[in-house]
C-alpha cells in the first residue's frame, strides 16, 4: 500500500513549507471541521493555489495523515509522562496505555477526524503508521522496553519498532471500539496486549 505519509515537495516555489500546509489545515480543521474543510478552504488559508497543494501532497487523506501526526507529536509530551509515572512494567503498559488513550480521546479535534474521515488510508495510519509515527511511540515507552528486557518480563525477539507497532495496534482498537469503561479498556489491554508483548496472561 502506497504510504500517505510520504513527502511530496518541502516548499513551493513561492517558499510555503509542507509544514506550513499542515498548520493551516489544522487552523482550517478546527475553526470549521474536519468534515466542513475543503482542499480549497486549505488552499487559501495557507496561501496556495489547489494545483500546488496537490503537488504537497497527493490527496486529501496524505494531508490529514500529516495533521494527525502533528496531533500525536503533539501529545508526545503527555504520553510520556504518564507512562513514566508507573515503575511496575505491568502497570506501566496497562495504566499508562489507559492514560494515552485517554489523552487521544481528550483532543478532541483528533476525535473528530477519526469520526469523520472515513478512508481506508487514514485507518491504515492509525494503526499501522509508518517509521516516523513508530519513533515517536519508541520515545514515550523506550524507558519500559528497558525495564521489561531488564527484567525478563518482555519478549526479547521482538525490537522497540516491533513493541511500539504492537502498542499502536492495540491502542487504535481501543480508541475505535469506544469502550465506555476503563475497566474494559483494561481487560481488553491484559487480554491482547500484555499477553502479546509478555506471553503471559498473569503478573
Amino acid at each position: 500500500m502506497t504510504d500517505t505519509t510520504a513527502p511530496g515537495p518541502e516548499t513551493t516555489h513561492s517558499g510555503v513549507s509542507r509544514k506550513a500546509v499542515v498548520d493551516a489545515a489544522l487552523k482550517c480543521f478546527r475553526q470549521l471541521g474536519p468534515h466542513k474543510t475543503s482542499m480549497s478552504d486549505i488552499a487559501r488559508e495557507a496561501g496556495i493555489s489547489r494545483k500546488t497543494l496537490y503537488r504537497m501532497f497527493e490527496d486529501r487523506p496524505a494531508l490529514v495523515n500529516q495533521v494527525l501526526f502533528q496531533l500525536l507529536r503533539g501529545m508526545g509530551s503527555k504520553s510520556a509522562g504518564a507512562v513514566a509515572k508507573y515503575a511496575d512494567v505491568k502497570e506501566a503498559l496497562i495504566e499508562g496505555s489507559i492514560e494515552n488513550i485517554r489523552i487521544a480521546q481528550e483532543e478532541e479535534l483528533f476525535q473528530a477526524i477519526i469520526l469523520n474521515e472515513t478512508s481506508t488510508q487514514m485507518e491504515h495510519f492509525l494503526v499501522q503508521g509508518n517509521d516516523a509515527v513508530r519513533a515517536e511511540i519508541v520515545k514515550i515507552w523506550a524507558p519500559v522496553f528497558e525495564r521489561g528486557r531488564a527484567e525478563g518480563t518482555l519478549r526479547n525477539d521482538l525490537s522497540d519498532e516491533r513493541l511500539a507497532e504492537i502498542i499502536q495496534n492495540v491502542h487504535s482498537l481501543v480508541l475505535m471500539r469506544k469502550d465506555e469503561t476503563e475497566s474494559a479498556q483494561r481487560a481488553f489491554l491484559e487480554d491482547l496486549l500484555w499477553a502479546a508483548l509478555t506471553n503471559q496472561s498473569g503478573s
